[in-house]
């Protein structure tokens, strides 16, 4: 009997440290994958606001540093964590941030069309064009 609650005590601690494993992993992902959404949604909101080239360039070139900052992070986590890549593939306790992270993404590339009339403009291209090599270097 002894012998039968070792065993059970035993498997209830590991079933206890698995979870907590998992509980931290998801954190760990939750918590970059919120921060990633509050870059991007700064960035659509400077550019939907901006109203002129300087300020257009001054979003753009904010959000390229802040991929530059924080691009190698989500990388790692990637790497590290693959299954978050893909929805399908994701613990379910993540599908939720994976579509508010979806969602930005969308809004982002929804409003940065407002770029194509400024585009003329050296100091937006300039931005834009570093804004392609933060993405670039940080994939």
């Amino acid at each position: 009997m002894k012998a039968i609650k070792l065993i059970l005590g035993v498997i209830a601690l590991a079933a206890i440290g698995f979870l907590i494993v998992h509980f931290l992993k998801i954190n760990e992902i939750k918590s970059v994958m919120n921060e990633n959404i509050v870059i991007m949604n700064h960035y659509a909101e400077a550019i939907g606001t901006a109203t002129t080239p300087e300020k257009m360039a001054a979003a753009t070139s904010h959000y390229a540093a802040e991929v530059r900052r924080f691009g190698t992070k989500l990388k790692d986590l990637k790497n590290k964590y693959p299954e978050i890549s893909q929805r399908e593939t994701a613990p379910a306790m993540l599908k939720e941030t994976i579509i508010e992270h979806e969602d930005a993404v969308k809004n982002l590339m929804s409003v940065s069309r407002k770029l194509s009339p400024y585009m003329e403009n050296q100091q937006v291209k300039d931005a834009y064009d570093d804004l392609i090599q933060a993405w670039i270097e940080t994939k």
